[in-house]
């Protein structure tokens, strides 16, 4: 069980820079031995950046049944947010959305209804926290000419640290 508050120990993300640093030594190719009196030099190399997201923190979890575990979940842990985004077609907004928080689809929402392309779509998302925490979303977007894409999401777990960091997350 995750004790404490989560972005004090794990799960917000993280940008940082990784550089490979060694000593070049000369090696005796019958003995394999570094050769005498050889402290060699020391060399570095940088790496890519290294970029941690908080859907890196999350596991992708098959629920059986959205609406049961989500009415089991406290409603004082979610966390409710709107937001203005950058997508022109519901599918990509859909995408979008599954990726940066590293959830999984349930009850097939991630598919669109052509027939009801106009208007609001609901996405129910689901996924484990790291340390088993179950955490649940649900997602309405909207495509509009003129504003572009709205989203209004709830985010539920055990825990409103984890709720509030992975709506947090949404840029």
């Amino acid at each position: 069980m995750l004790e404490g508050k989560p972005e004090s120990v794990f799960g917000t993300a993280a940008h940082f820079m990784a550089e490979l640093k060694f000593r070049v030594v000369e090696i005796d190719p019958n003995s394999g031995e570094i050769e005498d009196d050889q402290d060699g030099f020391r060399e570095e190399y940088p790496l890519e950046d290294i970029e941690i997201a908080t859907a890196d923190f999350i596991a992708k979890a098959n629920i059986v049944d959205f609406r049961k575990v989500w009415d089991s979940l406290n409603k004082d842990q979610e966390v409710l947010q709107r937001f203005s985004l950058n997508f022109k077609d519901m599918q990509t907004a859909i995408d979008g959305v599954i990726s940066c928080l590293g959830m999984q689809s349930e009850d097939n929402t991630d598919v669109i209804d052509n027939s009801k392309i106009a208007s609001p779509h609901t996405l129910h998302l689901s996924g484990k926290f790291t340390g088993g925490i179950c955490v649940l979303a649900r997602a309405q977007l909207q495509i509009d000419d003129k504003v572009g894409c709205t989203l209004k999401i709830a985010v539920r777990s055990p825990q409103l640290e984890i709720s509030r960091l992975l709506s947090d997350c949404i840029k």
